[in-house]
């Protein structure tokens, strides 16, 4: 609690030379949308913690043997990073932080469902001449995909505004969330498909990092 009490008042608290080190931003890009606190500590360093919510779905249909093939995907998540951030050329002119526009930032990110939920079934009934199949009798594919709930990452980004009071920035980088594993289940007559799990986690257990691009607006005080 000490630790926390700590870390507020020095967010809250700007440096003697008056300049604001601290930001409140506002994040959007793959990995969601959110807010972030951070700390400028020197011309070089800064600190944070942000939050992000992750609620996505798509579907998608393309055809096989004539007939549509439905594929849905699903994720949904909180997470919360810690992070430090390098500005390479950033130096401190008489108590001014300028040239900080080029950084690097690193830490660590906790996914409270690290999960990613796929399905694929056929759009419609499926007829051989006289004998057709209903959706239930040919049933669907569904596959649940883990990856780690603490994911390391990296990024390089870019303060496209910063001025006294306003902070613009984009950024691009790659979580690292571990070996995924998939399991695979399934109805009707496609339940077979459940043979081809190990195959699938073959495949998947190789995409050990999810790259990501992150925008982030906001004020300094």
């Amino acid at each position: 609690m000490k630790k926390t009490i700590f870390f507020i008042a020095l967010l809250i608290t700007t440096s003697v030379n008056g300049q604001l080190n601290n930001s409140l931003l506002l994040s959007g890009g793959s990995n969601g949308f959110g807010f972030s606190l951070q700390r400028q500590a020197s011309a070089k360093f800064a600190f944070g913690v942000s939050g992000n919510s992750l609620n996505a779905s798509t579907k998608l249909f393309h055809y096989f043997a004539g007939k549509i093939i439905k594929t849905k995907a699903i994720t949904n998540s909180l997470q919360a990073e810690a992070f430090v951030k390098w500005f390479p050329m950033g130096q401190d002119y008489f108590g001014d932080y300028e040239r900080n526009r080029l950084f690097f930032r690193a830490g660590a990110a906790f996914r409270e469902d690290p999960t990613y939920f796929g399905s694929t079934s056929f759009w419609d009934k499926f007829e051989f001449g006289d004998f057709v199949l209903t959706d239930d009798q040919i049933g669907s594919v569904n596959m649940k995909i883990t990856t780690n709930i603490i994911q390391p990452f990296a990024g390089v980004g870019y303060n496209i505004i910063n001025s006294y009071r306003f902070a613009v920035s984009a950024e691009a980088g790659s979580f690292y969330h571990g070996t995924p594993s998939m399991k695979v289940t399934a109805t009707g007559i496609l339940q077979s498909n459940e043979m081809n799990e190990a195959r699938l986690n073959e495949i998947v257990s190789t995409v050990k990092f999810l790259p990501y691009l992150r925008l982030e607006a906001g004020i300094k005080f």
